[in-house]
């Protein structure tokens, strides 16, 4: 917790880390001067609160600088009202902001980081609905992700989005805050200028690599200009856009030539894609380490300002191998720090026990892109800083937990860590529950990175591990626990169809993943779920050579996914030769397939298939264990995760956090 995390001296000689020298060395070149190689890059949370930085925000930043972050960029703040872009963005063009600012400042400089304030204008890169706005954009060049069409900006305009830059950089430059970030990534407003696909102007900001390149020069110098000569200007800029047409790495290291030549950049974050590829912006777990390092490289090699990469770098040991090679000076993390805010802290002194990003996107981008504040599945405590704390036990006690899934392990190991004596009781061999399924399939294969943790930390926080024990109501009550937490799995539903009784066999979505003699096999799979419970399984099938065919009722498939890990499916579907058939349901089970049909019209045919897999949602558990226990003067009772409903991967865990909390 804040209040009583170890505060950094700023006074002492910088000391050489034996186990990663480069990552946890100080980095100083001109104005930046940072304690340590690592980058909190900026993200969006939505905790901010009625345009300013609220409570909230300011003790999500200083927990992550008291784990030992060495610059924090705080997510987009709005610099003009035609780039309110969610509910309670931080408009930092409002002179209100200061006091926040200084708040802000106090609260990362007394752990000893820097806090430097992202500036962004998405243009047409947003929906109109928050501003109540025209879009404003170079052109009139619609984006891919809103069907919106922005209005051409005109000479005026431009000047006065440049002077709402400077304005914001004027408010941060009174402030106690280090300085700015001008957001040029992504498909914001300074690349829809760069890009040739999005700036059709015949004017001087258009044509011409320079030309196009003029706003975001002259905005770089209005904005040193309002800030002043002391405060850092950093630089968020594609390393490509990743699409066809789009500015490729060459172009931007042209770009970055340029911004070198005006000597106001200190540093360059460099990252990927725009509203086109916005899959690319938050790589999903399919995505590999490091995405985004060659093009930093690149980039790197052709200016003399340090150069920070960001996209699934969550490895110290992967940092400090991209920083020795000399590829780049620093490395910028945003999901590494929201699922672990000591991931600095544990890297110099024990990396095993760093809480791992594992890239699922369901809290942090999923929930961004509803409207909601982020959270973190394998840290349900982000964001809730001032709420959530893991405190010693005022009472101590004998804990039982039946269920070793996630909901499970993490109750365990919270109510441990505690000072609580815990015994785990799992009926299998295996602790982890579905989870085990989920990490069956390469795409998902990062789910077994927090398997480990979990187990890791179960075993450093001396939990009574007890696999293939079935633990019921007479063994429990006979050993005198003070309290059971009951985490028992849900199982998905009976795989039944109406129909021929010698019909393809039918198999569940758990079934199915044993399926491997199927090559060849025309296989139909019903998905009732609308999740990877049902997609995993067809890529298993379609990997093991079998022809699949993913049915749904649905208008689309995938409405639970974020929007990388969707697109990053279909893609997968695509090249592993998946049929996905929309709008469409099963009506029975025939001799050689089953007969569907299409929702709308009613329009019904035969389908082949060998074999029918049915993904359906899960069942809660039976309650007969807790009514056994609450029998007579037992012990405390709470159900978590599946033993209240069938929950996913991020319910379960905040559940076994919070019981392992409040027991």
């Amino acid at each position: 917790m804040i209040a009583t995390a170890e505060k950094v001296r700023t006074d002492e000689a910088p000391r050489k880390h034996a186990r990663f020298p480069n990552l946890l060395s100080p980095l100083t070149k001109g104005r930046l001067s940072i304690r340590n190689r690592v980058m909190m890059s900026g993200h969006m949370t939505l905790y901010s609160t009625g345009g300013m930085v609220g409570p909230r925000l300011v003790r999500y930043y200083a927990e992550r600088a008291a784990g030992g972050v060495g610059i924090i960029v705080t997510e987009a703040s709005a610099v003009h009202p035609t780039t309110v872009k969610f509910p309670e963005m931080m408009c930092v063009y409002d002179h209100a902001i200061v006091p926040w600012l200084d708040t802000l400042g106090d609260a990362i400089h007394e752990h000893g980081a820097k806090i430097i304030i992202q500036l962004a204008h998405g243009g047409a890169r947003m929906s109109a609905l928050d501003s109540d706005l025209p879009l404003y954009a170079p052109s009139a060049q619609k984006q891919a992700m809103y069907n919106e069409v922005p209005r051409a900006m005109t000479p005026e305009e431009i000047v006065m989005v440049q002077e709402g830059y400077a304005a914001s950089a004027a408010n941060v430059g009174r402030s106690r805050a280090d300085g700015v970030e001008i957001h040029s990534g992504h498909g914001y407003l300074p690349v829809q200028f760069l890009s040739p696909l999005h700036n059709q102007r015949t004017d001087s900001y258009g044509g011409s690599l320079e030309n196009r390149a003029r706003f975001l020069l002259e905005t770089l110098t209005k904005v040193r200009r309002a800030i002043g000569e002391r405060k850092l200007i950093g630089l968020k800029l594609n390393g490509e856009d990743a699409s066809e047409g789009g500015l490729t790495v060459d172009d931007y290291v042209a770009i970055a030539k340029l911004v070198e030549q005006t000597g106001i950049v200190d540093y360059i974050n460099v990252t990927v894609g725009t509203a086109k590829t916005n899959h690319l912006v938050v790589p999903a777990m399919p995505v590999e380490e490091g995405v985004n390092v060659a093009n930093a490289a690149k980039i790197r090699a052709a200016v003399d300002i340090p150069v920070f990469p960001v996209g699934r770098i969550y490895r110290p040991e992967h940092a400090e191998s991209i920083i020795a090679d000399g590829s780049v000076d620093g490395v910028a993390l945003a999901r590494a720090l929201i699922a672990d805010p000591d991931w600095v802290r544990k890297a110099e002194n024990d990396p095993s026990r760093i809480r791992p990003c594992i890239a699922v996107n369901q809290g942090c981008f999923g929930y961004l892109y509803r409207s909601r504040p982020i959270t973190c599945l394998v840290n349900p405590r982000s964001g809730k800083e001032a709420k959530w704390g893991t405190k010693p036990a005022r009472e101590l006690r004998r804990i039982a937990v039946v269920g070793g899934g996630p909901a499970g392990c993490e109750a365990a190991l919270t109510a441990a860590g505690r000072g609580h004596d815990v015994t785990l009781f799992e009926q299998n061999e295996r602790l982890g529950g579905l989870l085990n399924h989920a990490a069956s399939v390469e795409s998902r294969r990062n789910w077994e990175d927090f398997l480990i943790f979990q187990r890791s930390e179960l075993s450093a926080n001396a939990v009574d591990v007890q696999l293939g024990v079935r633990a019921d109501a007479d063994m429990l009550s006979a050993e005198g626990y003070d309290a059971v937490v009951l985490a028992l799995g849900a199982q998905p539903g009976e795989p039944s169809a109406p129909g021929a009784a010698s019909g393809p066999a039918i198999f569940n979505q758990i079934t199915a993943l044993g399926l491997t003699d199927v090559a060849g096999r025309k296989i139909v799979l019903i998905d009732e779920v609308d999740s990877m419970e049902a997609y995993v399984p067809a890529e298993h099938l379609a990997r093991s050579g079998a022809e699949v065919t993913v049915v749904t009722a649905g208008l689309s498939a995938g409405g639970k996914l974020d929007q990388p890990s969707l697109v990053l499916l279909m893609e997968r579907f695509a090249r592993l030769g998946i049929t996905l058939k929309t709008s469409t349901r099963l009506i029975t089970r025939e001799e050689r397939g089953v007969r569907l049909a299409d929702v709308w019209s009613g329009r019904d045919w035969h389908e082949p298939c060998t074999h029918l897999v049915i993904a359906r949602d899960r069942v809660a558990p039976a309650r007969t264990l807790a009514e056994r226990l609450a029998e007579g003067n037992g012990p405390i009772i709470r159900e978590i995760g599946d033993s209240l409903a069938p929950r996913s991967a991020l319910e379960a865990v905040r559940e076994g956090r919070l019981v392992g909390e409040d027991l």
